[in-house]
């Protein structure tokens, strides 16, 4: 068994209500994570203002006149070393883990649009899917709530 001072976790957390119960499943996680010492990156989408909205600004490689495709735009982007700011830092915080941990509220049978923004932006062609992705593979785990009484 792997001792969990080996184990590097990233905690991606969509809710925009720091005081809501999946809020605070998330701060218990993170205090059971610390405390079993783990090493421990986090990715507050809201917190964060992340951009969920794919398209051309993700890159500053994809040619002007081309026909915008989203997956041929990611591999220009990891050739050239060219992703915007905010998806390749959080490419990086999920390169160096082992474990992905995703906590968000069901909304209308799906996650919060800004988790499925994450997920287009930073699982991205050539880095966690297709030929030749880089992305090592991963334990994930799931944490949700379904905003009941």
């Amino acid at each position: 068994m792997v001792s969990s001072e080996n184990w590097k976790v990233h905690l991606v957390v969509a809710h925009p209500e720091q005081d809501s119960f999946n809020f605070a499943l998330h701060k218990t996680a993170v205090e059971v994570l610390e405390k079993e010492n783990f090493k421990l990156t986090i990715s507050d989408l809201y917190k964060q203002n992340f951009n969920p909205v794919a398209g051309r600004n993700d890159t500053t490689h994809f040619p002007a006149h081309d026909l915008f495709q989203l997956a041929k735009a990611q591999r220009l982007a990891l050739l050239h070393n060219s992703f915007e700011k905010s998806i390749s830092q959080e490419q990086q915080k999920l390169a160096s883990s082992d474990l992905l941990i995703f906590q968000f509220p069901l909304w209308w049978w799906s996650f919060p649009s800004i988790l499925k923004g994450w997920i287009d932006r930073v699982l991205s062609s050539g880095f966690a899917y297709g030929k030749d992705a880089t992305l090592a593979p991963k334990k994930i785990m799931y944490s949700i709530t379904t905003g009941g009484d």
